[in-house]
């Protein structure tokens, strides 16, 4: 048997196999973790120190390693897949994981290769995604447009060629999702042009997205042409939108009250008159999804305690003892007169799920034009540096607290 390198401490292909395990265990904990809403960033952080020591001591093995984590590039264990990808990267085998990348993307193991490849891509590395751009197979396309809009390389122009080919989903989608963040305005009409063409409503919500990004007004007036009767454009019209749209949100309401996309944008638009509407809505809501969104929404707008519960009464009686402090004209989240400082407490609170965190974020590039390479799937240690990023940007700019924006500008 060929001894690895000793820096690594795997002297066998027994505990090679047990490193690489132990990695693919740890890695779907954290995915696990993300999908919890009282997971913290310090549980995230230790679970993400853990495996990158472990895949470091496997990158620092030498041809043992290569041997087994070779023999793996079959499995369908999205742990493992991660560790073989994040070895051969480490190593410099980018050929190799590009090739093993392809192969796999049409498997639902999918999301394992994105986050492979987003840890171990180097950012000046852009000949082969620009290739794979090109590429005849969507699934292919789909899974580079992540890792390049996830990444932020320069490859604007490429995306807006692969776009402008007619891919079906779910390759122009996240073509779509890639330029909004690369943030390409020669690729507005090109996106604006499919969203208007758009029957999906997963698709239209990236286009849309991605358009709204650049603050391209068209966008909005879109999303209101399709407010009354479409669910995609609700949180779009919550996070983009002015006081009219908050309104219109609340008319809706009065005819779909059991909507849970509704439910949840009630509670992002900020308007305090929305309050006594939820807590109606609790009343006679069963336990399900949009009973759930009803909370949700009343949280994201009061800040409420935990300890009023879910009973709707109990809502009726906080809302009375409360509703004094919450203005009329003002937009509120987590009980205060919104701003960009607010927004990154949500970007960062455990008790929010990921989703809420990610729509935080698209509403400080939206509304108040702050930018940084946050995504809410992403390490801690990128949304920390994000995060700081985006809070000295905010620091500078006087932003009135409660006042509705779009692109920096009140409205």
């Amino acid at each position: 048997m060929e001894p690895t390198n000793t820096l690594s401490g795997l002297d066998s292909d027994a505990e090679i196999r047990n490193c690489i395990e132990e990695v693919a265990r740890l890695y779907r904990a954290r995915r696990a973790c993300m999908v919890d809403t009282v997971t913290d960033w310090e549980t995230l952080s230790r679970l993400e120190t853990a495996i990158e020591t472990q895949i470091n001591r496997l990158v620092a093995g030498d041809a043992a390693v290569l041997r087994v984590v070779r023999r793996l590039e079959s499995a369908d264990n999205s742990g493992v897949l991660f560790v073989v990808l994040r070895v051969l990267a480490g190593r410099g085998f980018f050929e190799e994981v590009v090739a093993l990348a392809v192969s796999l993307s049409a498997t639902p193991i999918a999301a394992a290769i994105a986050d492979a490849l987003v840890l171990s891509w180097p950012k000046e590395e852009t000949v082969y995604m620009r290739s794979l751009l090109r590429h005849r197979n969507g699934l292919v396309i789909g899974v580079v447009a992540q890792l390049v809009g996830t990444k932020r390389l320069p490859l604007a122009e490429a995306l807006t060629a692969a776009l402008g080919k007619q891919h079906r989903e779910p390759a122009h989608a996240w073509l779509a999702w890639a330029l909004g963040r690369v943030r390409h305005r020669p690729a507005l009409p090109l996106l604006f042009e499919k969203l208007e063409q758009e029957a999906d409503p997963h698709a239209a919500t990236l286009l849309a997205t991605a358009l709204l990004r650049h603050h391209h007004l068209p966008t909005l007036l879109e999303c209101r042409r399709h407010g009354d009767r479409a669910t995609w454009p609700l949180q779009l019209l919550a996070i983009a939108g002015d006081a009219g749209d908050a309104a219109r949100l609340l008319q809706r309401f009065a005819t779909t009250p059991n909507e849970p996309a509704l439910l949840t944008a009630l509670g992002l638009a900020g308007d305090p008159k929305a309050v006594p509407a939820l807590c109606d809505a609790l009343a006679t809501l069963p336990m399900g999804l949009a009973r759930a969104a009803c909370l949700l929404g009343l949280r994201l707008l009061t800040g409420a305690p935990a300890d009023v519960g879910e009973d709707a009464e109990a809502w009726r009686t906080w809302w009375q003892s409360h509703s004094a402090g919450f203005k009329a004209g003002i937009r509120y989240r987590l009980g205060r007169p919104i701003t960009p400082q607010i927004l990154l407490e949500q970007m960062t609170a455990g008790v929010l799920p990921l989703a809420l965190r990610q729509t935080a974020y698209e509403e400080m590039v939206v509304r108040y034009n702050l930018d940084a390479p946050f995504e809410a799937h992403l390490y801690v240690a990128p949304c920390r540096r994000a995060v700081e990023a985006m809070r000295e940007q905010a620091a500078s700019q006087p932003f009135q607290a409660g006042r509705y924006y779009f692109g920096g500008a009140p409205t």
